[in-house]
């Protein structure tokens, strides 16, 4: 889900730049959103950021420093993330994925269509 997270971000950067900042944490598996990652990182270094991979040690440490998770999946059958967010009192953003009902819609977070970075704006 990485790729509707950089299409919203881009789309966010119009109307909102300066009012928030993204933090990337986890894996760059698919080379084409390293590159566009790679690119935003450095015309907009004060909004958005690659973080790295993390230890579950680091957690409570990275929860300090988020408002929310954003957990775009396509497809997850337990998704920990959301459960390692959700423990540290971080509310989540996800996607409408078979394991996603963890979140209760307005409660602890929000649930947009998979794929639907017009929804994550």
């Amino acid at each position: 889900g990485i790729g509707v997270v950089l299409e919203a971000f881009k789309k966010l950067i119009q109307h909102d730049a300066g009012k928030f900042r993204l933090s990337i944490w986890g894996t760059r598996t698919e080379e084409k959103y390293a590159r566009e990652l790679s690119a935003l990182e450095e015309e907009y270094p004060e909004l958005i950021s690659y973080e790295g991979n993390y230890t579950p040690d680091e957690i409570p440490e990275i929860s300090k420093r988020i408002d929310v998770g954003l957990v775009p999946s396509y497809t997850e059958t337990y998704c920990l993330v959301i459960r390692e967010w959700l423990s540290q009192g971080v509310p989540c953003i996800t996607t409408n994925y078979f394991g996603s009902e963890i979140i209760q819609d307005g409660t602890n977070g929000f649930v947009i269509p998979t794929g639907d970075a017009d929804e994550l704006c």
